[in-house]
């Protein structure tokens, strides 16, 4: 699959067999598509009309009415602060596609190529105040706009992803040395737990994707492109690393830039027409 002018650093993971890009068709246009690698549909979204082309998009899904929704918005900078100024939301269902304008109530802007995550149709992702790093949500139903709390002492400035850790939402942080997950386990009272993990012959600092698979293992791999690549998975409760490799043949290689980044996502087919 092709995108007209190709997808840059924004990007979404996977929802429900369907994927969320950007394409770039012109220098200052930012056309979201959505994306069903397993029939092949992609469907072209509206233009997003901002005065600013520096946006950032999520992808949500409200599983109660079943509807797909994208989250956008553009970010500004004046006088040495950097806010989220236009907030618009696209529904997509039945009828036209437009952008609609919403409102947040508190000053904020999410940070660039930081996946979000969509867990129960609450959509978080990773968001600066006043430099202060934070977890922000979005409620795909109600669109109204949150803030969740850090655990206190944790000192989660650097979040390297949002994961779904067996339905709940995780905090990822790599050091050059160990990884760190921070588990919100209740969300009602804003309760975490941490749990740390280490990996032979892997340097967190080179990770990108990371995700959780459904068994409850921490996936990742490493963003530099090469053939064959590595997946590794860590599991909490043995608290062991399996590696796998995966070798793709030349001919589904053809015209890929030998030094483009890696990027993997918890992808699940689906013959969903949207």
């Amino acid at each position: 699959m092709t995108l007209n002018g190709g997808s840059g650093p924004e990007r979404c993971l996977s929802l429900q067999g369907f994927t969320c890009l950007i394409d770039r068709p012109g220098e200052k246009e930012r056309v979201p598509v959505i994306c069903n690698p397993c029939t092949r549909q992609h469907l072209t979204l509206p233009t997003v009309k901002a005065k600013n082309s520096d946006l950032r998009t999520f992808f949500g899904y409200d599983p109660i009415k079943k509807e797909f929704k994208v989250l956008c918005m553009t970010v500004t900078k004046y006088r040495k602060q950097v806010n989220s100024k236009e907030h618009q939301v696209l529904a997509i269902g039945e009828g036209r596609l437009s952008w609609r304008k919403i409102k947040c109530l508190f000053p904020h802007y999410p940070e660039r190529e930081r996946d979000g995550i969509c867990i129960n149709g609450i959509l978080y992702y990773v968001a600066r105040s006043d430099k202060t790093c934070l977890i922000a949500s979005f409620d795909v139903r109600s669109e109204e706009f949150g803030l969740i709390n850090m655990p206190e002492g944790s000192e989660l400035t650097n979040i390297s992803a949002l994961v779904n850790f067996k339905g709940k939402l995780c905090a990822v942080v790599y050091s050059s040395s160990h990884g760190e997950l921070w588990v919100l386990d209740d969300t009602q009272k804003e309760k975490w737990s941490k749990h740390s993990f280490v990996s032979p012959d892997t340097d967190f600092e080179g990770v990108k994707s990371t995700w959780a698979t459904d068994a409850g293992e921490i996936a990742w791999v490493i963003s530099r492109w090469k053939n064959p690549f590595y997946v590794f998975f860590y599991n909490l409760d043995s608290k062991s690393v399996r590696r796998v490799e995966i070798n793709i043949e030349d001919k589904v290689l053809k015209g890929i830039d030998r030094y483009a980044h890696l990027s993997v996502t918890n992808y699940v087919e689906s013959v969903m027409i949207l």
